[in-house]
């Protein structure tokens, strides 16, 4: 182990933690194990590498995003070779865990990956003492997070593992019913980041299918879908929508903007190919709701968000300018999820138990006893709070 001089407390409890990891760094030297690959260059591998003896092995980093140096080390692309080269992998994230581990599933590597530390377990990083919003993520590591959501979602397979993991219970009780109740029969829709058509399907019940156009970044989504109905497709890779001005009564986009940082461009897009007097309908992140948890917008889009996500929040003053610069009025924001993802749940309990409690809560919509009772409590009681009360927000913003 590297030297360390200052130590207090909370130095203590963080040389305990080294300690453990330069133990099994030490063990692989035994055990003839002197390749070894990290996995990821973020904060976490800048503190393995201050504070951890590598000096006795061959050490090369990787990662898929970051490019040059950290530290003395060139950082290469996690390619096969390398997979194949090493003894040993070390995946050196706090967040990405999954995602890695499918990469190297690839290259069938598998056995070849090491944890340091249970970060489920320990609920913070070993360079760290505390638990606190601001303390357990960087800034890099949000926009790591931001940039990865995109690979996951174009890679080969993301269509069938995204139909089987999607969440429905709730979004068939409440979700749904929000957008269909803007949808009439005789409407020509363009529905935005279509997915596996988890909406699309609906909407087509609703109209025809050959009154919807779906939109996704993923064929590979759109294949499945495909296989599915009947209806239109386009694969789009960034904001521009190959479409005429004015083509479409109604724009619509389930669990997209949350996720974009650049809203305003799709929101400027989403308004040229919509009719005068149509509809655009989104469910958004909730700002104002979200500000109870940090002043840091990015950190606030953080904590509400899962392993495989970076939600972006949107505050009602944000929304209703941007309306007004484009000729649009909102005209409502409605909140539900009372307790989807809450952050009246910050400083009463953890960012995992507040996720945890977020599960639970999508998960008494399947049982058919009790979602008659949850339904009513959304679409009767939820609707009508202050849309800051909740996180997510259904938007419905017209045309002029």
């Amino acid at each position: 182990m590297k030297r360390i001089i200052t130590i207090d407390d909370d130095m203590v409890v963080i040389i305990k933690k080294i300690t453990n990891i330069q133990r099994k760094i030490d063990d692989l030297e035994e055990k003839g194990k002197r390749k070894i690959v990290i996995f990821g260059c973020g904060e976490h591998t800048q503190k393995l590498l201050d504070f951890i003896d590598f000096s006795k092995y061959e050490l090369r980093v990787c990662d898929t995003i970051k490019v040059g140096k950290i530290q003395k080390y060139e950082i290469e692309k996690p390619q096969k070779e390398l997979f194949l080269w090493a003894d040993t992998i070390i995946i050196s994230t706090v967040f990405f865990y999954e995602e890695m581990m499918e990469i190297i599933h690839l290259y069938g590597c598998n056995n070849k990956v090491i944890k340091l530390y249970d970060f489920d377990k320990d609920k913070v990083p070993f360079y760290k003492t505390e638990v606190s919003i601001d303390a357990d993520v960087s800034l890099d590591d949000i926009d790591i997070a931001d940039e990865n959501k995109y690979k996951v979602w174009t890679i080969k397979g993301s269509g069938k593992k995204y139909e089987g993991t999607v969440e429905r219970a709730f979004f068939n009780s409440v979700i749904k019913e929000y957008f269909l109740n803007y949808i009439n029969q005789d409407d020509v829709v363009c529905e935005i980041g279509a997915g596996t058509g988890r909406l699309t399907v609906e909407i087509a019940k609703k109209t025809s299918f050959d009154h919807i156009v779906a939109i996704d970044t993923s064929a590979d989504m759109l294949n499945v879908l495909e296989s599915e109905i009947p209806v239109e497709t386009r694969v789009v890779t960034d904001e521009k929508l190959p479409f005429s001005d004015e083509t479409f009564d109604k724009v619509v986009a389930c669990d997209v903007i949350v996720h974009f940082s650049e809203w305003r461009k799709f929101l400027r897009e989403h308004t040229r190919v919509l009719k005068k007097g149509g509809l655009i309908i989104y469910n958004i992140c909730n700002d104002d709701h979200a500000k109870m948890v940090s002043d840091n917008k990015k950190i606030r889009g953080w904590y509400f968000s899962g392993k495989r996500s970076q939600y972006v929040t949107i505050s009602r003053e944000e929304l209703e300018k941007e309306c007004k610069c484009n000729g649009l009025v909102l005209e409502g924001l409605i909140p539900y999820g009372l307790l989807n993802q809450s952050g009246f749940c910050y400083g009463n309990m953890s960012r995992a138990e507040m996720m945890h409690l977020t599960q639970l809560y999508r998960d008494m919509f399947k049982n058919k006893k009790i979602e008659p009772i949850l339904n009513q409590i959304e679409t009767k009681i939820v609707k009508e709070l202050p849309d800051w009360m909740t996180f997510f927000n259904i938007c419905v913003i017209r045309k002029l």
